[in-house]
């Protein structure tokens, strides 16, 4: 149940960040530091990386969550895309390759670190 607030609050930082307000980054970094699942499926079946490509700082936004061990490969809730894929499948192309550049960078740091 504590989880599902956390979560709560991360769907309400991506939401104030959405709509500018200047206090949306702080509330982003303040629920994944408290708690919240970076890789949840929040209301609407998204996950909060697939909800960056809604979000005019989303590029910062997934910088954020990938940093607090957010996962471009957790699927949307009804199992269809990853957030690389939905991001390409919107036109957020940018976002879309940084996601498989951060997912390169983590297998090969896992190879290199041999873990």
């Amino acid at each position: 149940m504590i989880r599902w607030f956390k979560n709560k609050a991360l769907e309400g930082a991506l939401k104030k960040i959405k709509a500018e307000h200047p206090n949306g980054f702080p509330y982003l970094v303040n629920a994944l530091q408290m708690g919240a699942d970076p890789n949840a499926t929040l209301s609407g079946g998204l996950t909060p990386l697939m909800l960056c490509c809604f979000i005019g700082d989303g590029m910062l936004a997934s910088k954020i969550i990938l940093e607090h061990g957010g996962n471009p490969l957790s699927l949307d809730k009804s199992g269809t895309f990853n957030a690389i894929q939905f991001a390409q499948e919107q036109g957020c192309d940018g976002l879309a390759e940084s996601l498989e550049m951060h997912c390169k960078v983590s297998s090969l740091k896992a190879e290199l670190l041999g873990s």
